[in-house]
């Protein structure tokens, strides 16, 4: 019989793109909570980028705050400009892929090997740079509203953002399951749609609802893809 980590039966992660300001508010409601996520980085939009959506200002955090804000959570891939990686040819996934990895790596000091892929796009042209890459894993945008384990490291769907409507009989399903499974809840999204939704009471419900489950590893993707190759 598998299990994770200490004989636990489940597994809860999250992963967030773009490297905003609000991942600090982010970080500290899931620092609070004791839960782990990872967050997906543009290398060559830190420090400058900003755009706006629906009246609010979505400004990038600078390189110099990102290993203390997100101690203790993984840094990812999420190329190095957010171009949509199906339209591009391979001179220049080496590029949005391999320079976006080795500037983080350069910026962290971290391994960094894996990626949520910029709006949600990917081929097999994709993932075979990304193994080029050596990049190990990639999420998707692809819902599965389950809690399935992926069959394909690539092609890493989540079980539901957070703003799914049926997100909290989502997590009460998982709690309560009771099976010989290895099951893993998987989380995604944005950090500064809580601001343009007004709704950071929402995800402090969801993370105060998955905290301090002692049947409950809270990993990052990373974790959770090291711990599984290494059982599998």
């Amino acid at each position: 019989m598998r299990y994770f980590p200490g004989k636990k039966k489940k597994a809860v992660t999250f992963s967030y793109d773009d490297g905003i300001l609000q991942d600090k508010r982010f970080v500290e409601i899931l620092n609070k909570y004791k839960l782990k996520a990872t967050f997906n980085l543009n290398y060559g939009l830190l420090g400058g980028g900003q755009w706006e959506d629906r009246g609010h200002i979505i400004r990038r955090i600078d390189n110099h705050v990102v290993n203390d804000l997100y101690g203790g959570h993984e840094i990812a891939c999420h190329s190095l400009t957010h171009p949509s990686l199906v339209e591009l040819d391979e001179d220049r996934l080496d590029k949005e892929l391999g320079l976006d990895r080795k500037g983080l790596e350069d910026l962290t000091g971290r391994v960094i090997k894996g990626m949520a892929y910029p709006f949600g796009t990917y081929n097999d042209l994709v993932i075979k740079n990304m193994k080029k890459n050596g990049i190990v894993y990639g999420r998707t945008v692809e819902d599965t509203r389950n809690f399935g384990l992926p069959v394909d490291f690539y092609r890493w769907h989540p079980t539901c953002h957070h703003n799914d409507k049926n997100i909290f009989s989502i997590i009460d399903d998982f709690l309560n399951k009771d099976s010989d499974d290895l099951d893993l809840l998987y989380i995604w999204g944005h950090s500064y749609e809580f601001d343009l939704d007004d709704n950071w009471d929402h995800f402090e419900k969801i993370a105060e609802a998955l905290s301090g489950h002692d049947s409950v590893w809270y990993a990052t993707n990373m974790a959770i893809y090291d711990y599984m190759n290494q059982i599998d």
